[in-house]
């Protein structure tokens, strides 16, 4: 959705308010549709997630987080960039939250799915390294 992107453009600014306000507003429209649009729904999930990690609220982001991944997992298994991102920011937000073998754990998992998936000289794997701490 036009407005999804719009929403994670003002997050790429750190613009968290903005972004907020217009996920959760796509998010309710996305899903009051009868077909659902699971790509969109799990990405915007993620982008929110993303969103209140930065505002600070990590248990907001990480109920969020958990949301898009159960999606990527049961309906967009091989969505690999999605998915990765996603497992990237609950590793960032597990960190914040101090449940930090948790956060190994999860970072990785996205190393693990990122390396397999994606060239070796991927941007995205350094990284989740460097969350990790290599």
């Amino acid at each position: 959705s036009i407005s999804g992107d719009l929403g994670e453009m003002y997050l790429y600014f750190n613009e968290e308010l903005k972004a907020k306000q217009i996920l959760e507003k796509s998010l309710a429209i996305l899903e009051e549709q009868s077909v659902k649009d699971y790509t969109k729904i799990a990405q915007i999930l993620t982008n929110l997630g993303d969103t209140y990690c930065g505002l600070h609220d990590d248990l907001k982001a990480k109920l969020l987080l958990e949301r898009s991944l159960t999606i990527y997992r049961k309906y967009l298994p091989k969505n690999y960039a999605g998915l990765v991102q996603a497992l990237l920011c609950l590793g960032i937000t597990n960190k914040n939250l101090d449940n930090y073998e948790e956060a190994l754990n999860v970072l990785h998992k996205c190393l693990e799915i990122s390396k397999s998936q994606f060239p070796k000289n991927y941007a995205q794997h350094a990284l989740i390294a460097s969350h990790l701490g290599r």
